[in-house]
């Protein structure tokens, strides 16, 4: 059948872990793994050996769609995705059920993948996603750090920045512990469209996020572009750093220009500073750059101080 791989994270050992969806009722699972047998739609968890001789171990988890994949220092998978049917496997979960709708799911597998330490649904009752196929992070203590969007007025929120929906899709920001409980949980948005598209943790436990927002009032603090650069229907990227305790909104800017810019990820450098790839169009916001635009929309890299 169709195997598609949407996310690859690499373990201290240097094995890869990849999670994905597949329709193929032969794809390969190992004996002894969490789930062996799958039909339909189904998320999965492959781990291979550092030289890639063969499978550690190979599992379903539940059905639906695997989309984000990270590691902790012990080699504890944890994946992110949309289940497709309300039975999905949950274990020490925070939110037993579904919310309505579509929801995420948030899972995490032992090292040796032959069972779930949690797996816990995360949404309202609206349409609730994980878009981003890096909006997952784990930071040195085990937290887990999600990103996404959400249209449910009733996602769950816990020591929020922004408490109640605003509006369209919000982007959404969640911290679990290592053991899948609920450390703070918030809305990022506008009146209008604002998706979470990638996420990562510094050493000092503050959380930055990246995506795009067609909000004019996206919240803003000490923002380097503090208002909205293209038309409505368009959208900027947004970048926002939140404190290690969630209520607290270090910065949030915008990212763009006059025309369609993106962001899609975020990764944090030795000084804390944040390091972002999109896409931008016309009157994006350069400095030392190595080029000029050279057509409708160019990629772009991008660091903010910290």
């Amino acid at each position: 059948g169709t195997d598609v791989g949407h996310g690859i994270a690499v373990d201290s050992e240097g094995r890869a872990l990849v999670t994905g969806t597949t329709f193929s009722g032969d794809f390969p699972a190992t004996s002894g793994s969490f789930q062996t047998f799958c039909s339909g739609l189904c998320p999965f968890v492959v781990r291979l050996e550092a030289d890639g001789s063969e499978l550690s171990y190979s599992t379903f988890v539940g059905r639906g769609q695997g989309t984000a994949i990270a590691v902790d220092s012990l080699g504890q998978a944890v994946i992110t995705g949309q289940p497709s049917r309300s039975d999905f496997p949950v274990k020490n979960a925070f939110q037993p059920e579904k919310g309505g709708g579509a929801d995420a799911f948030v899972s995490k597998l032992n090292a040796g993948g032959t069972d779930l330490i949690f797996s816990t649904y995360l949404g309202g009752s609206g349409e609730d996603n994980l878009i981003g196929k890096q909006g997952l992070a784990t930071d040195s203590a085990g937290n887990i750090h999600v990103t996404g969007r959400t249209e449910s007025t009733d996602f769950p929120v816990l020591n929020p920045i922004q408490g109640s929906h605003q509006g369209g899709n919000d982007a959404f920001v969640v911290k679990l512990t290592p053991q899948g409980g609920l450390v703070h949980s918030t809305y990022l948005g506008g009146s209008l469209d604002d998706e979470g598209q990638g996420i990562d943790v510094d050493s000092t436990g503050n959380t930055f996020v990246v995506g795009n927002t067609k909000s004019l009032n996206f919240p803003t603090e000490k923002a380097f572009q503090p208002s909205y650069g293209g038309g409505v229907a368009v959208g900027d990227a947004f970048v926002a750093k939140i404190g290690p305790d969630g209520g607290n909104l270090v910065f949030s800017t915008y990212l763009g220009g006059q025309l369609g810019d993106r962001a899609n990820d975020v990764s944090i450098d030795v000084m804390g500073r944040p390091v972002v790839v999109g896409t931008g169009a016309s009157n994006f916001p350069v400095r030392h750059s190595l080029r000029d635009l050279d057509g409708g929309s160019d990629n772009y890299v991008a660091k903010l101080t910290a």
